[in-house]
């Protein structure tokens, strides 16, 4: 099919003209795998006929604020959710290396749009493996750390019990004081979607 762009049904002594083409992507090492006769080099010069490098995106960093702005975008409309990410957020997605590429970054987007209660996305709001990997270089001060550490276990805390209440029990800490800063965080959240 590849070279004669013709196929012939089993059975069938007619061969029927094809006008096909193959789009391959991978992320192995082609004529190494050939070398290691682990992939046949005639069907490597069959496919390649205009071959492209695309870098991973870790080497691409310019390209990572218009990919998070667009798949960001594009779920909030989908699932008709409106909201956004806070500056820190963007600012620690874009010093992220993104191993698992577009890919992570595209489900990262979509997971955040349809998990995360709050209409702004913060730091904390973030995975774990990502909110580390770019901590050692944030330039956030200590006070800013330990208010999304504590806005982390609110929330989870929040997530895990029905009520407030329960909640502020187990966070140690009076139902008010629970409720005043959820009031501080919501209000700032406001603040920042009016812009």
């Amino acid at each position: 099919v590849l070279q004669e762009k013709q196929v012939q049904r089993i059975g069938s002594h007619k061969t029927k003209k094809l006008d096909v083409r193959i789009i391959a992507a991978t992320n192995q090492n082609l004529k190494e795998l050939i070398s290691q006769g682990k992939f046949r080099e005639d069907l490597y010069y069959r496919l390649q006929v205009i071959e492209m490098y695309i870098p991973p995106l870790a080497e691409r960093p310019e390209d990572i604020e218009p990919l998070i702005d667009h798949y960001f975008s594009f779920y909030c409309k989908l699932y008709r959710i409106n909201k956004h990410l806070s500056p820190k957020t963007k600012e620690i997605l874009q010093r992220y290396h993104w191993p698992g590429n577009v890919r992570e970054l595209k489900n990262l987007m979509e997971n955040m749009v349809v998990s995360i209660p709050s209409q702004l996305i913060e730091p904390h709001d973030l995975p774990l493996h990502i909110y580390d990997q770019t901590a050692a270089t944030s330039p956030l001060t200590l006070k800013e750390r330990v208010e999304q550490f504590e806005r982390r276990l609110i929330y989870e805390a929040i997530e895990k019990h029905t009520s407030l209440r329960k909640a502020a029990q187990q966070l140690g800490i009076d139902h008010s004081t629970l409720v005043k800063k959820l009031k501080k965080w919501n209000q700032a959240e406001k603040e920042l979607s009016r812009g």
